[in-house]
C-alpha cells in the first residue's frame, strides 16, 4: 500500500467521524428524549411491578386470613371472601370459589351458581380453574334439570383432560336421573374403559353403569341423593 493510499483512507475514515459527529449533532435533542423515555418508562414499569407485587402480597395474606377463618367456622369468613372477591386477579376467582362452596352448604344455590357462573364466563379466570367452576357449576344444577347441567358444563363434554372426564361423569348422572339409562350406561361404560380417566373416576363408573344396565332392566330406583362433599 502507497503512501497515498494510507493518506486517502485517513481522509475517508476522518469524513465518516466528521458526518457521524453531524448526525449526531443533528438528532442528539431526539436522542435525548428517547433516553429520558426509556428510563421514564423503565422507572414505570418497575413501580407498577413493585406495586402489583404488593398488592398480590396483600391479595394473598387476606385470603389465608379468610381461609383460617372459615376453618374456625366464623361467621366473618363469608364477608372476608366477598372484599376479596370484590377485586381483580387470581385471588379474586379463589374467593369467588370459596364463597360458592359456603353458599352451596347453606342451601343458597342460587347464590352459588351465579358465582360459578361468573368465573366460568370470565376471560381472565385461569383454564383450570373455570373448568373447576365448571364441574361445581354442573354438580350443583343436577337438581335443576339435566339441561342446565348441560350448559354447566359447556366445553368439559368434549375436554380430553382430567377434569373433563369428572364434567361427563356430572353429565352421566344428570342422564341417569332423568331416566335416560341408555345414554347413562354408554357414557359410563366409556369412562370405565377409558385409562386416561382419573381412577375414581373409572370406578365409578363401573358401578354407575351396572346400576344404569337394571335401569334399562326395568329396575326402579329412588331419588339420586347429592352431596355437598361429592
Amino acid at each position: 500500500m502507497t503512501d497515498d493510499d494510507t493518506a486517502l483512507r485517513e481522509v475517508d475514515n476522518a469524513l465518516a467521524e466528521d458526518q457521524q459527529a453531524a448526525a449526531i449533532r443533528k438528532n442528539l435533542p431526539a436522542l435525548i428524549g428517547g433516553a429520558v423515555l426509556i428510563v421514564v418508562s423503565v422507572g414505570g414499569w418497575q413501580l407498577w411491578e413493585r406495586q402489583k407485587t404488593a398488592i398480590s402480597t396483600e391479595n394473598a395474606l387476606e385470603f389465608r386470613a379468610a381461609s383460617e377463618a372459615l376453618a374456625a367456622g366464623d361467621d366473618g369468613a363469608a364477608s372476608a371472601f366477598e372484599k376479596i372477591a370484590d377485586g381483580a386477579g387470581g385471588y379474586a376467582v379463589l374467593a369467588k370459589l370459596r364463597l360458592a362452596a359456603i353458599h352451596a352448604g347453606d342451601g343458597e344455590s342460587d347464590k352459588a351458581l351465579a358465582l360459578l357462573r361468573e368465573v366460568y364466563s370470565s376471560a381472565a379466570a385461569p383454564k383450570r380453574l373455570k373448568d373447576l367452576a365448571r364441574i361445581r357449576a354442573a354438580y350443583i344444577s343436577i337438581s335443576n334439570g339435566r339441561d342446565e347441567v348441560i350448559k354447566d358444563a359447556g366445553p368439559l363434554e368434549s375436554d380430553e383432560t382430567s377434569m373433563g372426564f369428572y364434567g361427563r361423569e356430572i353429565l352421566a348422572i344428570a342422564a341417569f336421573k332423568d331416566g335416560d339409562y341408555q345414554a347413562a350406561e354408554e357414557m359410563f361404560r366409556r369412562a370405565a374403559s377409558s385409562i386416561s380417566a382419573p381412577e375414581p373416576v373409572r370406578q365409578r363408573a363401573e358401578e354407575f353403569a351396572a346400576l344404569a344396565s337394571a335401569g334399562k332392566a326395568g329396575v326402579e330406583f329412588g331419588e339420586v341423593e347429592e352431596s355437598d362433599k361429592s
